[in-house]
């Protein structure tokens, strides 16, 4: 029986794990976090666009999402961010790895009217998703689409941190 400083001592380690979320039996108590960042760059190297997509899993489990766009570029093109969105965090069972897995996703889509010619298009657009297993481990995937006017001069960077 836990009597005077021991009960109290007892009850405090109590609220602050009620408090911080904390469960007894796990192995760690700390988060993972992994950002996954797509980067369009045109012909010389320099970031036109950039999509960032953030999960940070096993208690609490939250997802970001960043998108940016050059206004101006280093070479004076101006690029704008269409539309980005997120979907997630969701907690799932995942069948071939049979274990529990965060998981989250984003997309970002880009414009630019200034490439070559003013009155022709160019588009981009970056998809990330990103899974969160119990041990630290991630999978994680980008993939990407671009169009418009001198595509093929653009390149896909891939930035983890």
């Amino acid at each position: 029986m836990l009597r005077g400083r021991h009960l109290r001592t007892a009850t405090v380690a109590l609220i602050v794990m009620l408090l911080t979320g904390m469960t007894v039996g796990l192995a760690s108590a700390s988060a993972y976090t992994l950002n996954v960042q797509a980067i369009t760059d045109d012909l010389a190297g320099f970031d036109l666009c950039k999509t960032t997509l953030g999960l940070t899993w096993y208690n609490p489990s939250y997802l970001t999402i960043n998108a940016w766009a050059a206004n101006p570029s280093t070479l004076g093109t101006h690029w704008y961010v269409n539309s980005y969105s997120k979907s997630g965090p969701y907690y799932v069972f995942n069948i071939p790895y049979n274990q529990w897995v965060t998981t989250g996703s984003g997309y970002a889509s880009y414009y630019n009217y200034d490439f070559a010619d003013d009155s022709l298009r160019t588009d981009v657009s970056h998809s990330i998703w990103i899974d969160g297993f119990n041990n630290g481990t991630t999978n994680w995937n980008v993939s990407w689409t671009r169009s418009g006017e001198y595509w093929w001069l653009l390149d896909l960077d891939v930035v983890l941190f």
